[in-house]
């Protein structure tokens, strides 16, 4: 049970490192011009994976129903 929520989070820290090399490329070679909207969006986008990672560790697994 463990295992399925350690994969989860490596699959979540993937796709936050895409997405920081996605805005570190956009803002890559234009100087201190976007550096407060490069900012803005780094830390909206790591809340917004520090809450998902959040929610995959305290959500509780769906109960299996009884074996007959």
């Amino acid at each position: 049970m463990w295992m399925r929520r350690v994969s989860r989070l490596i699959g979540l820290f993937g796709l936050y490192a895409l997405v920081l090399a996605g805005i570190g490329a956009r803002y890559n070679g234009h100087g201190t011009s976007g550096y407060t909207t490069g900012l803005v969006e780094l830390t909206v986008v790591t809340v917004a994976f520090v809450l998902a990672a959040i929610f995959l560790l305290t959500r509780r697994p769906r109960a299996r129903p009884p074996i007959e």
